[in-house]
């Protein structure tokens, strides 16, 4: 993704790509030297947010002199921080590309962590953190990881991947040897990650993560986002683990909580989380990330003529139909009454189900498929209905905006 001709493309644009406050690759953490004692901070290292990475980042950009972003961009927790640079520097980042992430962490999801935190702090060798002169707590530490892979997969892919197929053998070995391929997968990833990471530094990360709240505990989405001034490409995945699969889908749509111009890209192959940029085409990836980026000032006028319309406009364009459970997801932050624009909005369900839910205005924009033999310049029809029970379920001749 990141390279001369790529989605980041390195001839066009300077990349940054700062390890993590708390992480154990560079930038201070657990096992940093703390300067007064000579020795590692282990678990007196103070705990850290989210916000605090960013600050931090923030602190490296302008000691580099560089006033504004173009784009930050981010998977997973790096998402998170993402939406936290829209939120914190909106003046700073010009445009977001939040990846399989979420605005704050379930209940279940944060349970995941905690288990994997407690599987660490069970092991002998954890020694309540000070491990670094020893042996380090690597069956904790795996078993952890372990745990976060089966949160990366939902069942259908794991289903698809590995279903009960036996490990190199013909008949169940009736011990506690490996028996099943999901078995040994397991074991190999998490054995593989205890080689390049440090276990305190799954602890605070896993903290951080659970701390992450982009409201600050308000849960109000449509005021966090109002004075953000900035171009979302939100990609989430509809296949990923059921613990997060929710809060993926809710991601997508907490951008539009504001009028700022987003789009989204929603994936639903049975691929994990921890493979989502092999998901996309390689069309598709250059088209999702790149164009954000270097369309941005396109995107800065549609906000512009957006907010003419007045608040609540939401602005949206999806490459993959919503189900009815993303219908829920979106109508949370979707206020009675207001207006709503969808771009790319199909026959018009998601709409539908907000006008006969909660009483908007609503228009919507689609591109007829090419067999209807539309050219170029008759590109999109548009709707406007006070009543949805009113449009048309056929596709009829389109007309030229």
């Amino acid at each position: 993704m990141i390279g001369p001709g790529k989605a980041f493309d390195t001839d066009r644009y300077f990349v940054i790509c700062s390890n993590v406050l708390g992480g154990c690759q560079g930038t201070t953490g657990p096992a940093s030297i703390n300067p007064p004692t000579g020795r590692p901070y282990a678990m007196s290292f103070p705990v850290f947010t989210i916000r605090d990475m960013v600050r931090l980042q923030k602190m490296l950009i302008d000691s580099l002199g560089i006033e504004k972003l173009l784009c930050v961009a981010g998977g997973s927790m790096g998402g998170m921080q993402a939406l936290e640079w829209a939120v914190s520097y909106p003046d700073v980042v010009r445009c977001v590309i939040p990846i399989a992430t979420t605005w704050r962490h379930s209940a279940q999801q944060i349970a995941f962590n905690e288990v994997g935190r407690q599987a660490i702090m069970a092991d002998p060798d954890w020694g309540e953190g000070d491990y670094y002169d020893r042996k380090p707590p690597s069956r904790g530490l795996s078993v952890a990881r372990m745990i976060g892979h089966i949160t990366y997969m939902s069942d259908e892919s794991m289903r698809e991947k590995f279903g009960r197929k036996l490990r190199e053998k013909e008949k169940f070995g009736f011990d506690f040897g490996v028996d099943f391929e999901v078995e040994s997968y397991l074991r190999y990833r998490g054995n593989q990650f205890v080689s390049r990471f440090d276990a305190n530094s799954y602890l605070y990360i896993t903290k951080a993560e659970d701390y992450f709240d982009l409201t600050n505990g308000t849960g109000k989405l449509n005021e966090t986002f109002r004075k953000v001034d900035t171009r979302f490409l939100v990609i989430s995945f509809t296949s990923t683990g059921s613990t997060r699969a929710i809060s993926r889908r809710r991601s997508c749509a907490c951008c539009g909580a504001s009028t700022v111009m987003w789009r989204t890209a929603i994936c639903s192959r049975t691929t994990g989380m921890m493979r989502f940029w092999w998901i996309l085409p390689n069309r598709a990836k250059s088209c999702a990330a790149s164009s954000t980026a270097r369309q941005e000032w396109r995107g800065r006028h549609r906000i512009r003529q957006a907010r003419k319309w007045g608040p609540p406009y939401r602005i949206s364009a999806t490459c993959h139909a919503h189900g009815t459970g993303d219908f829920h997801v979106i109508g949370e932050i979707v206020e009675p009454g207001s207006r709503v624009l969808d771009l790319g909005c199909g026959e018009g369900e998601l709409l539908a189900w907000l006008h006969e839910n909660k009483n908007v205005t609503a228009r919507g924009v689609r591109s007829p498929p090419r067999r209807c033999g539309a050219r170029s310049g008759e590109g999109f029809r548009c709707f406007r209905e006070t009543s949805m029970k009113a449009w048309p379920t056929t596709p009829t001749k389109p007309s030229t905006m």
